[in-house]
């Protein structure tokens, strides 16, 4: 039975491959360090698909109240313990960024034009009474 000896590092060099490459380990699994990494590139590719998702859907007004706000923290997570973000996490933070500042300032926009102009307030709310007035009474419905 062999024992292990401290003094006798051939053998630890043996045991224990140097470098991370394919040579190193051929099944491709990688050690956790390039896992982690592989995991932050695919939180970063997240971020940015979502952000542009976001950007691209900002008149429905739903759709970017969803993604943007997971774009970002999915773009935050994948910066992991590193200082800088990848390029893809900034895009990603950026266009989502983006797009929920214009679903705010698009929204801010709508409530203050409909406060200040009461005709199309009111006009729109005698088209919402005669779509539920119509609702109510089906007879002039054809299916």
């Amino acid at each position: 039975m062999d024992h292990f000896n401290p003094d006798n590092r051939n053998d630890m060099r043996q045991s224990f491959p140097e470098g991370n490459s394919r040579e190193s380990n051929p099944e491709g699994t990688g050690n956790g360090r390039e896992r982690a990494e592989r995991g932050a590139d695919f939180l970063a590719m997240a971020a940015m698909v979502l952000g542009l998702v976001s950007v691209m859907t900002c008149i429905t007004v739903a759709i970017p109240i969803i993604a943007a706000p997971i774009a970002i923290v999915l773009a935050l997570l994948s910066r992991g313990k590193e200082k800088l973000l990848s390029r893809n996490a900034r895009i990603g933070l950026l266009t989502a960024s983006a797009a929920l500042a214009a679903v705010c300032a698009m929204c801010i926009f709508v409530f203050v034009y409909l406060a200040r102009n009461p005709g199309i307030r009111e006009e729109y709310m005698r088209q919402y009474e005669k779509l539920y007035q119509d609702m109510e009474n089906p007879e002039g419905w054809d299916f």
